[in-house]
């Protein structure tokens, strides 16, 4: 039986003892390691290397052995690995290649040269290696590579001897239903494939009840139908209808088999399948807007048309409430001028008469 083979990191090694540890990839429990169990070739360890070994199942302690250093990428090195995961939601995933297994490569979704694809797990991605700031390795222009699998031969049917001719006789058939019942049959009839969920899918929307909420999107061919409701429906403030051209993903089939779309988004926006956010879409009133437009074009016409007039008779209002604060004040000074005047001839007039009168009581 054929080991299997492990792969990790040197975490402490201690070159006095000639000893240190090992921490897998797939575990959180430390390998013990010593110079025994570094072959030939991989002499000199030391803390951070990545290292590919085995295990000796019949030690109570995991005991680490064959451990040999496992071979490092290089920037811009065009290579070819096999997909191992991918998260549909963070647009990404990782894999490896075949001369180093134990050294992840990751793959993001804007890396892609086909955006309107979906890597499947177990496919070949080829691109060159760009090495990120935290040491981990990115595939960049990354190109699906098709795999090819060969057609089986089909055995030929073997044809029995006829010994003699039969008779020809007339056989009935069985009454043919009419021609459109026919198709509301073909139409009508589920599909027992279920669908990759993570490989965008275009079709049309041929049933939807707003009442409720759901509706189904035909795909491939009128008798493959899958259901969706409102919340996959990327957009707030649209509704979907009859007939619009969508592409959409699914959820893994439940427990009855049975699968439904997980986002829809209409033709063209397959970019927004791996946003979460929804897209907020303000309704535009057409009318409103252009007589919006209408009323901000008049106002401007008439204030350009008339403000020459406008200027005109504000200086005339202004010059005549000057004019009039003007000759105001000059009839009131006036006034107050005729007064004082009036006061002081009538000041003599007033003492001579009271000097009179004083001198003829003194003479009394």
């Amino acid at each position: 039986m054929e080991q299997k083979k492990y792969y990790g990191t040197i975490v402490h090694w201690f070159n006095d003892l000639h000893r240190g540890s090992i921490l897998p990839d797939d575990s959180a429990q430390r390998i013990f390691a010593d110079g025994q169990s570094l072959t030939a070739d991989y002499l000199s360890p030391k803390s951070g290397d990545r290292v590919g070994f085995y295990l000796d199942a019949g030690e109570k302690q995991p005991v680490a052995h064959d451990v040999s250093p496992v071979p490092d990428y290089h920037p811009d090195e065009k290579t070819v690995i096999t997909l191992e995961e991918w998260d549909f939601q963070q647009n990404g995933g990782y894999g490896s290649s075949k001369k180093n297994k134990g050294r992840p490569v990751f793959v993001l979704g804007q890396f892609l040269t086909d955006q309107a694809r979906v890597p499947e797990i177990g496919e070949l991605l080829e691109g060159r290696l760009c090495q990120h700031s935290n040491g981990q390795w990115l595939l960049k222009e990354a190109v699906i590579l098709e795999q090819t699998v060969p057609a089986k031969k089909e055995p030929s049917p073997r044809v029995r001897p006829v010994a003699a001719e039969l008779p020809k006789e007339s056989i009935p058939l069985p009454p043919t239903a009419p021609a459109e019942e026919t198709v509301h049959k073909a139409q009508t009839q589920a599909t027992t494939e279920n669908l990759p969920v993570n490989r965008i899918i275009k079709g049309s929307i041929i049933s939807w009840d707003d009442e409720k909420g759901y509706g189904f999107i035909n795909y491939g061919s009128k008798t493959h139908n899958i259901f969706f409701h409102i919340s996959a429906f990327h957009y707030t403030n649209r509704r979907p209808k009859t007939g619009q051209a969508v592409s959409f993903y699914c959820h893994p089939a439940n427990g009855c088999g049975k699968q439904k779309a997980a986002r829809v988004v209409l033709r063209g926006d397959e970019a927004r399948l791996s946003d979460d956010r929804p897209q907020q879409s303000l309704p535009i009133n057409i009318i409103n807007l252009l007589g919006g437009i209408v009323a901000s074009a008049t106002y401007l016409g008439a204030v350009s048309l008339l403000s020459r007039k406008l200027a005109a008779v504000y200086l005339l209002v202004s010059a005549a409430t000057f004019w009039y604060y003007r000759e105001d004040k000059r009839i009131a000074l006036k006034k107050t001028i005729k007064k004082t005047a009036a006061t002081s001839a009538a000041f003599p007039k007033t003492c001579c008469t009271n000097s009179v009168c004083l001198a003829a009581g003194l003479a009394r």
